[in-house]
C-alpha cells in the first residue's frame, strides 16, 4: 500500500518535518479540507485539538488538513485512495496511535478569477458564512456551494440542521396566479417573504436558509421549510413573533398566522387500493387530537369541498378527529395528490398520499360466428392499465345454449378474455343468441358490450396461424395467415379493438395457389391491440379470433436527451435525463462508453440520474429503455467533453467550456413550449448562440408524434381530424412557424406522411391540407427558407406531397370543386367530361398581383379515362422559394396540374403566365423535375409576349417560367439530329449491302480483309446504336406520360443500356482500326496472323465495352441512378453514369488524332531521294484525301464535342457538332466505299454480263494516275514487306512514297 499520507498524518502528530515521500504542491487552483475546524496557522503549525478523553490512557482527536493540488484531477486519486483504506490505520509498530476515519468536506477550485467551493456530501456550509457569500449558480441546495473562498480555516461542517415546517396564513383572495410559483406575483409575495425569513429566523442556532415551497387556497397560506438546527419551541416562538411583526407592515395576517406543520401523527388509509375509473373511493383521514378544522387538497393547490363528486364527512371527539372524503365515480381527472390537514390554533396535522387511477376497456367484436367444432372463441376481451386482479369478468346469454363459456387471463396477464366453446350436438345452423358482457370491480366501476353469436354447423373453414396469441412491442410487425379449405376471392380481415373495422387492403395479399391471405402491418402501434379474424361471405364463416397485445416502445427519435454535447469538470456530478410524452410502464439505465452501467429513476415522464465518471476523459453515454416485455431502444447518444478548471472562460448556463467550445443543448431549457436542440460557442464575451438552431414548437412535435396513429386501424376514420388540428395549430402558431426553418421543416415532414397515409382525400380535408401549405409558402416564411441547408429537397418534398395528396382528391359537388380563399395558394378541379375542354384561371392580390391560366384542350380530355379528376394547384410565392440562378429567375406563378389517372398517350396543355418582373424577356417554359430536383424544359415551349409568357407542354408536373436575358435556340439542333440521323442509318444499310455483295472479291489478302472487317463492324455498331438510340426516344415520350408503368421504365434501362454498348462498340471498332493501321506503319518488318488480329480486334472491339456497359449498369441502377431523367441515356447529375461513355470515347479520339499525325508524317517522308518542287502539290493533295478518309473511319469528328464544352451555348458549335456526327454513317459510306477503286471495280465486275470481259477491260484500262490514287491514298494497308521495284520507281517521280500505306486498299 502506498503509505504517503499516512506518513503525512503521522508528522503532525509527531511534529516531524514532512517526509519526502509526499511530494510538494504550489497553492495555486485547489483547496481541500479534511473534517471540519477552524484553523488559522499555516500547516506546519496546525494545532491539535483534544476531543474527549474517554479514558486516562486514550484520547481522541480530530485534525482539520488543507491541501493544495497543481492539478484537479489528482483529487478524484485522492478520493479513491481514501475510500480503498482500511480502519484504523496504525501511525507506529506499537499501535498507540491510529487513524480512525479520513473523510473530505470541502472542495474550492479557481477558474480565472472566479473560484467556487462545494461541500462534499453529508456537510454543508455554516449560516454565517452561507449568508455571507453567494450562492453558486444552479447548487442544489443554497449552503453547499458558495461563490468564493472563504477565509482559511473555514470549512463545510457535517450537517446537523433538519428541515421544520410551516405554514403563514395572509388574508387576502387566492388567485390562479399563486398556483404557478414562476409567475410574477409568486415571485413578488415569495421575495418578501423570503426576506422577512432571513431577518427573523437567522438568529437561530444553525439557521441556514427558509424557503417557499407552495401556496395553497385557504385565503393565502403560504407553506414554508426553515433549515437550521433542533430549537427549542420558545425561542422558535420568539422568532415567528417577530415574523409576524415584520410582515404585518406588508400583508394583512390571519390569527394566528403562523402554524407548525406536524407530519408523521396521521394516517390516511384509501379503499379500494387499486383505483379504476368509475369507482367509488373513499379516503379516511385520522388523527390522535382533537382538531378545530380539517382541509382537504388535491395536488397541493385545489381546495377540496363537499361538491359532487367529492363528500366529506367530519367527526371529532376529545381526543381524535376523523375526516372522510369520498369520490364517486372517479375518472382520470382525478388521480393525483390527495391531502388531509387537521388544524388547532397552532399545529396543522398534515398527511398525504398519490391516487392513481387506472382505466377499463372491453373490446370485442359485434357479432361472432362461433362454429361448432369444440374451438375457443373469443367475444370480449377485458383490459387495463392498473391490476388486472382486481376486476371480474362476466357473460350473460339470451336465449342460453348451455355451451361451456368460461372466463380466462390472457397470455400477456394484462386482460382477460372470455370464451364460448360450441359441439356440434349444441348447433342448429344460424341460430343465434345475444351476450352481455360486463368487465367490473366491486366498487362500482364496470363496462359493458353486447356481442351477437351465431352458431354454425361444421363445413367450409378458415384456419388462422399462427394459433398461439401474439404480444410484440410497437414498431414491430404483425403476420397473420388465413387459409381456406376452398379457393374464394373475398376473403376479409377484421379487427375488434378500441374500434371494430376492416383492415386496410393495402396491408393484405392472397395467395391462390394455397388459399392464403396475409395480413401483415410492418410497423404496428398500441391501437392495433385487439382481436383479429377473418372471414369469407361467399364460405359463410369466420375464422377463430386472434388475440394481439402490443406494447408501447418509444420510438428512438422521440426520446429527449439531456445533456446533447456538453462539458464538464473532474469530480463533478453530471445531470443525465430521457424524456418522452409517456414514460410510465418502462424501465432506463444509462450506458457510459466509460464506466458502470447506472440505473435511471423515473420522475414525471423523465427518466434522470446523477452520474460521475470518476478518472475519465472525453466519454459518450445513451439511455436505454426497456418496456415490460423486455424489448428496448436507445436513445441518441450524448457527448460529454472534459474541460480543465484552467480553461473554462465560459459558466453556466448553459454550460461550462472553454474559449471555442462548442454546447448543444435543449431549446427546452429556455422555453417550455419548445423541443429540440440549440448550439451555442464560447466566446470571450461568453457563450453566443449558433442559428439556425433546430427548436420546434411542442404543439407542432405533438402533431409529429401523434401522426403514427394514422397508420393504425382508426387512420382513415380520425385523417379529417388531424389535418384540421394541424391547420389550426399552424395557423396559430404562423409567425412562429414562418420565421423558424425547423417549423417549416416539421411541417412539410408532417404532409409528407399525411399523404402517404391515406388513399382518398375529401374535399374538407383538401381545404385544411391547403390552409397549412398556405402558411408555410407565406412570403414571410421566405427567409427562412432561404437559411435552410437543404432548402431545395425541402421545397421538392412539399411540392411532391401536395401533387401526391391531390391526385387522390374525391371531387364532388356536381363535378368540380375551387379552394381559392387563400392567399398563397389555390385549388381548382373538375371530374373530365368529353364534351368540354378543361379551362381555369387564378388571380392573386400576393406577389404583383400575379395572374395565370390553364387549358388542355377538349381534344386531349377525350382521351382521358372515364371519372378522371383534373386537378390544378397555383402557388403565388413558390417562385421566390424554389431554386433561381443567377442569370434565371422564376418570373410567375408556378401551377400544378395533376390527373388522378394516367396521362394520354397525345397531350397537350397550355398555360398563361403573368410576368412577375417586366422587364426580364426571354422566356423558358420548365417544370420542376422532382428527381433532379432542378427546372427542367423537356417537352415544352413557350411564347412571349409583351406582360405575359404562354407555354405549351406534353406532360403533366409542376410549371412556371424561367427567365433570363439571354436564351439558346435548339429547334434547329433538333433538326439537324433528326434528318442526319435518318440520312445515317441509309447509308449505313447501303454500305452494308454493298460490303455483303462485293465480300470475297475485296478480302483476298489478309490486310483487306482485317480493314474491312473493322469497316463492316463500325457500320453494323453505328447502325445498331442509331436503331436503339430511336428506340430510346420512343420510350422516354410513354415514359412522359406514365411515369409509374414499370414496364416502360424496365423497357428505358434496356434501351439505354445496349445504347451505351453499341456506340462504344463503334468507338472501339475504331480505336481497332486505328491500332492496325498504326501496327502497319511502324512495325514495317513484323507480321501477324489473321486468326490472332482478328481475337484481338473482337475482344477490343466488343469485349471491352460490354465490360464497361455492365458494370456501369450493376453500379448504378440499384440505387436508381443509371438513366438519365429526360431521357432513355446515361445520367449525369447523380451517378455520373455518362463519364462511362464520355471518357473511353474521348480517349480514343486522342489515340486516333495521334495516329492520324503518324500517317500524315508518314507521307511527308521520302523513300528514295528527295522529291522534286512539282511533287510537293500531289503529296497535300494525297494529304488532304487521307485526312478526309480517315476521320469519319477513325471517329475524329467527334472531338468537335470539346468545343461544346467551351462554349455549351454558341448554336454554331453545336449546329456542327450536330452534323458531323449525325451524318457519320453518310461518310462511312462514302469514304469507306464508293471512294475505293476496288470497291467500286468489284461492284462493276459484280454487275457485269461478262465477269471475264469486265476483267480484262479493269486491267487495261487501269491508268497512271488511277495507280497514284489507288497506292497513293488507298493503299496505307498494302502488304507489309511486298516492295516492288517498279512501283518504287515511278514513285520517285509521280507517286507518294511506297512506305506510306492507304487505309482502304
Amino acid at each position: 500500500m502506498d503509505r504517503r499520507w499516512i506518513y503525512f498524518i503521522f508528522a503532525l502528530f509527531s511534529s516531524l518535518p514532512l517526509s519526502p515521500a509526499f511530494p510538494s504542491a504550489d497553492h495555486s487552483s485547489l483547496r481541500l479540507g479534511f473534517r471540519s475546524q477552524d484553523v488559522s496557522e499555516p500547516l506546519g503549525n496546525v494545532l491539535s485539538r483534544k476531543k474527549r478523553a474517554v479514558d486516562t490512557s486514550v484520547s481522541q482527536y480530530m485534525v482539520d488538513i488543507e491541501l493544495s493540488f497543481p492539478n484537479a484531477s489528482l483529487l478524484d486519486d485522492l478520493k479513491l485512495f481514501i475510500q480503498s483504506l482500511s480502519y484504523p490505520i496504525a501511525l507506529d509498530d506499537s499501535m498507540t496511535a491510529n487513524i480512525s476515519a479520513i473523510s473530505v468536506t470541502t472542495v474550492c477550485s479557481l477558474s480565472g478569477s472566479t473560484s467556487q467551493c462545494s461541500c462534499e456530501n453529508g456537510y454543508t456550509w455554516s449560516g454565517d458564512v452561507c449568508h455571507t457569500y453567494t450562492p453558486c449558480v444552479g447548487s442544489s441546495s443554497r449552503c453547499t456551494c458558495i461563490n468564493q473562498t472563504p477565509p482559511t480555516g473555514a470549512y463545510c461542517q457535517v450537517t446537523t440542521a433538519k428541515n421544520k415546517k410551516m405554514s403563514l396564513r395572509i388574508l387576502e383572495d387566492f388567485t390562479d396566479d399563486f398556483r404557478d410559483l414562476s409567475s410574477a406575483k409568486s415571485q413578488s409575495y415569495t421575495s418578501r417573504i423570503e426576506n422577512a425569513f432571513d431577518s427573523s429566523y437567522g438568529s437561530l442556532p444553525g439557521y441556514l436558509y427558509a424557503r417557499v415551497t407552495r401556496f395553497r387556497p385557504g385565503s393565502v397560506v403560504a407553506d414554508y421549510t426553515i433549515v437550521t438546527d433542533a430549537v427549542n419551541s420558545s425561542v422558535l416562538q420568539a422568532a415567528n413573533t417577530d415574523l409576524v411583526a415584520n410582515l404585518s407592515a406588508t400583508f394583512r395576517l390571519a390569527t394566528p398566522a403562523i402554524q407548525n406543520v406536524i407530519e408523521g401523527q396521521s394516517n390516511l388509509n384509501v379503499s379500494p387500493v387499486n383505483v379504476f375509473i368509475g369507482d367509488r373511493v373513499s379516503l379516511l383521514c385520522t388523527v390522535n387530537s382533537a382538531s378545530t378544522n380539517v382541509l382537504w387538497y388535491f395536488n397541493d393547490t385545489q381546495k377540496i369541498t363537499s361538491i359532487a363528486p367529492f363528500e366529506i364527512t367530519n367527526k371529532t371527539t376529545s381526543s381524535t378527529s376523523e375526516s372522510n372524503l369520498v369520490i364517486t365515480g372517479m375518472t382520470k381527472n382525478n388521480a393525483g395528490n390527495y391531502k388531509c390537514m387537521f388544524e388547532n390554533t397552532s399545529d396543522l396535522y398534515l398527511v398525504d398520499t398519490n391516487i392513481t387511477v387506472a382505466s377499463i376497456t372491453i373490446t370485442g367484436p359485434d357479432s361472432v360466428q362461433v362454429t361448432c367444432n369444440n374451438s375457443d372463441y373469443t367475444l370480449v376481451t377485458c383490459s387495463t392499465d392498473g391490476d388486472i386482479n382486481s376486476l371480474s369478468l362476466t357473460c350473460s346469454s339470451d336465449p342460453n345454449k348451455g355451451v361451456f363459456n368460461r372466463s380466462q387471463l390472457c397470455a400477456s396477464a394484462t386482460c382477460w378474455n372470455y370464451m364460448v366453446q360450441a359441439s356440434p350436438d349444441q348447433c342448429t345452423e344460424g341460430s343465434k343468441a345475444t351476450y352481455t358482457c360486463t368487465c367490473f370491480t366491486p366498487y362500482e366501476a364496470k363496462v359493458s358490450k353486447v356481442i351477437s353469436v351465431t352458431y354454425l354447423n361444421p363445413g367450409a373453414q378458415l384456419t388462422l396461424t399462427p394459433a398461439s396469441a401474439l404480444t410484440i412491442s410497437e414498431g414491430r410487425s404483425i403476420w397473420l395467415a388465413c387459409q381456406s379449405s376452398k379457393n374464394v376471392s373475398d376473403i376479409i380481415w377484421n379487427f375488434s379493438g378500441a374500434i371494430n373495422t376492416t383492415v386496410q387492403n393495402t396491408f393484405i395479399s392472397y395467395t391462390a395457389s394455397n388459399f392464403t391471405s396475409i395480413l401483415y402491418i410492418p410497423s404496428a402501434v398500441t391501437s392495433w391491440k385487439g382481436i383479429f379474424y377473418c372471414s369469407s361471405k361467399t364460405l359463410s364463416v369466420q375464422s377463430v379470433q386472434k388475440s394481439v397485445n402490443v406494447v408501447k416502445l418509444i420510438p428512438s427519435s422521440l426520446i429527449d436527451i439531456k445533456p446533447v454535447e456538453t462539458f464538464y469538470e473532474s469530480g463533478k456530478d453530471t445531470s443525465f435525463s430521457c424524456c418522452g410524452s409517456d414514460m410510465s410502464g418502462y424501465t432506463a439505465t444509462l450506458q457510459p462508453s466509460v464506466g458502470r452501467t447506472t440505473d435511471m429513476i423515473l420522475n414525471g415522464n423523465c427518466f434522470s440520474v446523477n452520474y460521475n465518471c470518476v478518472g475519465c476523459n472525453d466519454y459518450t453515454a445513451f439511455c436505454t429503455i426497456k418496456n415490460s416485455l423486455g424489448d428496448t431502444v436507445n436513445s441518441r447518444t450524448m457527448k460529454l467533453t472534459l474541460r480543465q478548471p484552467e480553461t473554462i472562460r465560459c459558466q453556466n448556463p448553459p454550460g461550462i467550456g472553454a474559449i471555442g467550445d462548442i454546447i448543444t443543448v435543449p431549446c427546452a431549457d429556455d422555453n417550455i413550449n419548445l423541443t429540440g436542440n440549440k448550439s451555442f460557442t464560447c466566446t470571450p464575451t461568453g457563450w453566443q448562440p449558433i442559428l439556425p438552431n433546430n427548436c420546434v414548437l411542442k404543439s407542432l412535435n405533438r402533431l409529429a408524434n401523434d401522426i403514427v396513429n394514422l397508420t393504425g386501424p382508426a387512420g382513415t376514420d380520425i385523417l379529417h381530424l388531424y389535418v384540421e388540428d394541424l391547420s389550426t395549430t399552424v395557423t396559430t402558431e404562423r409567425e412562429n412557424i414562418t420565421s423558424q426553418p425547423s417549423n417549416i421543416i416539421t411541417v412539410v415532414n408532417i404532409l409528407q406522411q399525411v399523404e402517404n397515409s391515406t388513399t382518398t382525400v375529401p374535399q374538407a380535408v383538401m381545404q385544411n391540407f391547403l390552409q397549412t401549405v398556405n402558411v408555410v409558402v407565406d412570403e414571410a416564411s421566405t427567409n427562412s427558407w432561404g437559411a435552410m441547408n437543404n432548402r431545395t429537397e425541402r421545397s421538392t418534398q412539399l411540392l411532391e406531397s401536395v401533387e401526391k395528396f391531390a391526385r387522390k382528391l374525391q371531387i364532388d359537388n356536381g363535378g368540380n370543386i375551387s379552394i381559392k380563399n387563400n392567399s398563397n395558394v389555390q385549388l381548382v378541379g373538375i371530374i373530365a367530361s368529353p364534351s368540354r375542354n378543361y379551362d381555369e384561371t387564378f388571380s392573386f392580390i400576393q406577389g404583383n398581383n400575379l395572374t395565370g391560366s390553364v387549358l388542355i384542350p377538349q381534344s386531349s380530355v377525350n382521351q382521358m379515362q372515364a371519372n378522371t379528376s383534373i386537378i390544378t394547384i397555383a402557388y403565388a410565392t413558390l417562385k421566390d422559394i424554389l431554386l433561381n440562378t443567377s442569370t434565371e429567375f422564376v418570373n410567375g406563378l408556378v401551377m400544378t396540374t395533376v390527373l388522378s389517372n394516367s396521362v394520354p398517350s397525345t397531350f397537350k396543355i397550355s398555360m398563361n403566365f403573368k410576368k412577375s418582373n417586366q422587364t426580364l424577356n426571354v422566356p423558358g417554359c420548365v417544370f420542376w423535375n422532382l428527381t433532379t430536383n432542378n427546372w427542367d424544359n423537356t417537352g415544352c415551349r413557350g411564347v412571349n409576349y409583351d406582360s405575359n409568357v404562354t407555354c405549351e407542354c406534353d406532360h403533366l408536373t409542376s410549371f412556371s417560367i424561367l427567365m433570363s436575358y439571354k436564351s439558346v435556340d435548339s429547334i434547329i439542333l433538333d433538326y439537324i439530329s433528326y434528318i442526319g440521323l435518318a440520312i445515317s442509318i441509309i447509308s449505313l444499310l447501303i454500305c452494308i449491302m454493298i460490303e455483303g455483295l462485293i465480300w470475297k472479291s475485296v478480302t483476298k489478302n489478309k490486310t483487306s480483309y482485317m480493314r474491312h472487317v473493322c469497316l463492316m463492324n463500325i457500320a453494323v455498331s453505328l447502325l445498331l446504336a442509331d436503331i436503339w438510340f430511336i428506340i430510346g426516344a420512343a420510350i422516354s415520350t410513354l415514359l412522359k406520360s406514365d411515369a409509374t408503368n414499370s414496364t416502360n421504365t424496365n423497357a428505358c434501362v434496356a434501351a439505354t443500356f445496349f445504347t451505351h454498348f453499341f456506340y462504344l462498340s463503334l468507338f472501339f471498332w475504331m480505336l481497332t482500326m486505328g491500332l492496325i493501321l498504326f501496327y502497319r506503319l511502324v512495325y514495317v518488318l513484323h507480321d501477324m496472323s489473321k486468326s490472332r488480329m482478328m481475337a484481338i480486334a473482337f475482344t477490343v472491339g466488343y469485349g471491352c465495352p460490354l465490360l464497361i456497359s455492365i458494370i456501369t449498369v450493376a453500379v448504378t441502377q440499384p440505387s436508381k441512378t443509371y438513366m438519365n431523367d429526360n431521357a432513355c441515356w446515361l445520367n449525369f447529375r447523380d451517378s455520373k453514369a455518362f463519364i462511362a461513355f464520355v471518357l473511353p470515347a474521348l480517349t480514343i479520339v486522342l489515340v486516333n488524332f495521334i495516329i492520324l499525325a503518324v500517317v500524315i508524317i508518314k507521307l511527308l517522308r521520302p523513300s528514295v531521294g528527295d522529291k522534286p518542287k512539282k511533287e510537293d502539290k500531289s503529296t497535300l493533295v494525297h494529304i488532304g484525301k487521307s485526312i478526309a478518309i480517315l476521320t469519319p473511319l477513325l471517329g475524329l469528328t467527334w472531338g468537335f464535342g470539346i468545343a461544346t464544352i467551351i462554349a455549351p451555348d454558341a448554336i454554331w458549335v453545336l449546329g456542327i457538332f450536330s452534323a458531323l456526327n449525325s451524318l457519320q454513317g453518310l461518310f462511312i459510306l462514302l469514304f469507306g466505299c464508293l471512294l475505293d477503286k476496288k470497291v467500286r471495280d468489284s461492284l462493276l465486275s459484280r454487275f457485269s454480263l461478262s465477269r471475264g470481259s469486265s476483267q480484262q477491260t479493269k486491267t487495261s484500262h487501269v491508268t497512271t494516275s488511277e495507280i497514284q490514287f489507288s497506292r497513293g491514298v488507298f493503299n496505307i494497308f498494302a502488304k507489309k514487306g511486298a516492295y516492288n521495284i517498279s512501283t518504287a520507281q515511278r514513285s520517285s517521280t509521280s507517286e507518294t512514297p511506297s512506305n506510306s500505306y492507304s487505309l482502304l486498299t
